[in-house]
């Protein structure tokens, strides 16, 4: 994550606590910040994963990577509004997971993926509509960065390669 999105995601954590909303009041328990950066770590691996095949004009893969985005930006403001607001701890926290995740077996990689990517939805389904249209929002400018020429993937991020949630190509 370079320091764009890292901009992005304060803006939406930011416009949701001045509203005094927040995710973390719909989501029941939040995840400890290691097990979210693990979730946020998958699931970026995971959209790295599907950049390709949007700039090659799959559809159902932009649908897929707009999806990945909006739970990640969820974990992440879910996270900032219960109170994890280190900045410097949270990017360590991801790259550890990113790091860690590298001699994880596939399997295991898309099991945390199916799980987090449900949290993540759950949190999402649960948020208000100015919540929804500003995680929509994050995701819609981190994906517009992310198919931008020269964009270059996250080193080291193992993909996620779970089609079983993808939508079928035709």
């Amino acid at each position: 994550m370079g320091r764009n999105p890292g901009t992005a995601c304060r803006t939406l954590v930011w416009l949701t606590a001045c509203l005094g909303s927040g995710f973390g009041a719909h989501a029941g328990p939040v995840a400890a910040p290691d097990a979210a950066a693990d979730c946020v770590a998958v699931i970026e691996s995971r959209a790295e994963s599907l950049v390709e095949r949007v700039r090659s004009g799959d559809g159902t893969a932009r649908i897929a990577l707009r999806a990945e985005l909006e739970h990640a930006a969820v974990l992440i403001g879910d996270q900032y509004i219960t109170g994890a607001r280190d900045e410097d701890a949270a990017r360590a926290r991801l790259e550890r997971s990113r790091k860690d995740q590298q001699s994880w077996p596939e399997e295991r990689r898309e099991a945390l993926h199916r799980q987090c990517s449900q949290a993540a939805a759950g949190t999402l389904g649960s948020a208000n509509k100015f919540e929804r249209f500003v995680v929509r929002r994050v995701a819609a400018k981190r994906m517009e960065r992310m198919l931008a020429p020269g964009h270059r993937a996250v080193a080291g991020t193992p993909p996620v390669t779970n089609r079983a949630s993808e939508p079928q190509r035709r």
